[in-house]
């Protein structure tokens, strides 16, 4: 299958993920695991040692997915998965890994018998049929997560787009912070439709270094050059006006700095609003989740 041939293939699984998401969770988060792994003929989810995080096997009625316990006593994760509710979900890793094994599920056939292989992801773009196998299931796992028209409704009935409000969609959802941004950054029409400005940056500062974890921005709006060419991965190099080097860490919750937006005809210096807020972190490792909104003109 070429790579066009693939693109198609996940657009369909994407929107097939989006569907099954809100048919099992009446359309508000969380997407609750047990009800769209039973929708998919799991059977059982079980927890126990493993050399691999997870793994799925098929039996004549179903699926039947192992989690690495990873020292944790499997009867508490059993108990965990069966008894999730909108009130005591699973860890957001756990929950995020349990949606990449159901993912695998929807390559399969399951309307008679026992499961059946009807998709398949081919090499292509640098990329072996696995290595696209495992990427795609990851977005999959995340539209079962977030699925696009709840993703939508919350996003654009958000009274501010900044930081609080951005982690606390994240925790309502039961995703990591970083899940929720990447699934902005694909959904990049929501800025358009509630006409947000500006881009929500996740960077993780690790004593005097700084790097981009995860980024969002709008596609068919124009922003500040120095938000445009900041990707995910890289190191964080943002400067104001003034050529001053700007940090997460050395800004205060909501401040105001000088960028340059460019058009084709013109160069001009415009005021964003800056906010930050600890999102994470570990010994010297610190997260910090930004917004940067243009400051409207009168």
């Amino acid at each position: 299958m070429p790579p066009n041939k693939n693109a198609s293939l996940l657009r369909t699984l994407l929107v097939k993920a989006d569907t099954l998401s809100c048919m099992v969770s009446d359309k508000k988060f969380p997407v609750l695991l047990r009800p769209l792994a039973e929708r998919r003929k799991v059977t059982a989810v079980e927890f126990c040692p493993l050399l691999v995080d997870a793994m799925i096997t098929t039996h004549p009625s179903g699926f039947r997915i192992l989690f690495n316990s990873d020292g944790g006593a499997p009867s508490d994760l059993r108990e965990q998965y069966e008894r999730e509710s909108s009130e005591n979900l699973m860890p957001a890793r756990l929950r995020f890994s349990l949606a990449h094994e159901i993912a695998h599920t929807l390559f399969f056939d399951l309307s008679e018998g026992p499961p059946q292989i009807a998709r398949t992801f081919r090499a292509g773009g640098t990329k072996t049929a696995l290595e696209n196998l495992e990427r795609n299931c990851n977005k999959l796992a995340a539209h079962l997560l977030l699925p696009t028209p709840i993703l939508q409704s919350e996003f654009t009935s958000m009274k501010a787009v900044n930081p609080e409000a951005l982690l606390n969609l994240a925790h309502r959802a039961g995703v990591s912070v970083e899940v929720l941004v990447r699934r902005i950054s694909e959904a990049g029409f929501l800025f358009v439709e509630r006409y947000f400005v500006g881009c929500i940056v996740l960077a993780r500062q690790d004593g005097n270094e700084v790097t981009i974890t995860a980024m969002a921005k709008p596609l068919h709006l124009n922003i500040a050059s120095e938000l445009r060419l900041m990707r995910a991965g890289e190191r964080w190099q943002l400067r104001d006006r003034q050529g001053i080097s700007v940090f997460p860490a050395g800004l205060f919750p909501e401040s105001q700095i000088k960028l340059t937006v460019e058009s084709a005809q013109t160069s001009s210096e415009r005021d964003y609003r800056v906010t930050v807020e600890k999102a994470g972190g570990f010994g010297s490792s610190i997260s910090y989740l930004l917004t940067f909104e243009e400051v409207k003109r009168n």
